[in-house]
């Protein structure tokens, strides 16, 4: 198993207050992480090493391993991982993965995407029983934890509807939260891993709304075959 390794210039151990200072809550949980002094960081000076789950490999290897900063800030984060060996899906999914398509992305790998809302705009993640605030009725709604990313998919399926695109900005945007539904990753992971090249960031978009349902694509598909 392979994973991610992020580097703290910090000389005390690592807290889950740290993980959110830094801005890797979505890839740390303090709880459920292996981490260990170096005397030599990325930044040639000492911290500390960390990596979600039971890793009795946890280090600094420069010979070994590729690290990258987090930010320009002298005091940043740094992110490392196995040269040979980067991490993939298998790696680095999450518990209680949202069901949807899985799809090769940038570095060739099958990732899976959530699938979030179909044409007409009915919701296809997960629901639990609530109250109607207006009528009190109950009712079944998504989840609480993926209001976000379905805002985000309602964003590209209202550009579908349209005929039109995303901002180049907001796609970014979509796919990096399609992906951190699912994963453990963000920008720096998905750029370490080459995941989103404009063909992947297409296919985030199309398992997002549905789209290989659609009439519209159909169509296309079918006019694609007979061009070839």
């Amino acid at each position: 198993m392979s994973r991610f390794y992020y580097y703290l210039p910090s000389p005390t151990p690592i807290a889950q207050a740290q993980i959110e200072q830094y801005g890797l809550a979505y890839a740390l949980d303090a709880g459920r992480m292996t981490q260990g002094a170096v005397g030599v960081g990325p930044d040639e000076k000492p911290g500390r090493v960390c990596a979600q789950g039971d890793d009795p490999r946890v280090g600094y290897h420069a010979d070994r391993q590729t690290w990258r900063r987090m930010s320009p800030d002298p005091a940043c984060a740094w992110i490392g991982w196995p040269t040979d060996d980067p991490p993939g899906p298998e790696d680095l999914i999450r518990d209680d993965p949202a069901p949807g398509l899985t799809l090769p992305l940038g570095d060739g790998r099958a990732w899976l995407v959530p699938a979030v809302v179909d044409r007409d705009g009915d919701c296809l993640l997960p629901k639990c029983r609530d109250v109607d605030p207006e009528t009190g009725a109950i009712v079944k709604r998504p989840l609480a934890r993926f209001d976000e990313l379905r805002k985000l998919a309602d964003l590209v399926r209202d550009a579908a509807l349209a005929k039109g695109s995303v901002e180049d900005d907001e796609v970014g945007r979509v796919c990096l939260a399609a992906l951190a539904t699912n994963y453990r990753v963000g920008i720096h992971e998905a750029a370490a891993l080459e995941l989103l090249t404009p063909q992947a960031e297409q296919y985030i978009c199309w398992a997002l709304i549905g789209y290989g349902q659609w009439p519209e694509f159909q169509e296309m598909a079918a006019a694609a075959q007979e061009d070839a």
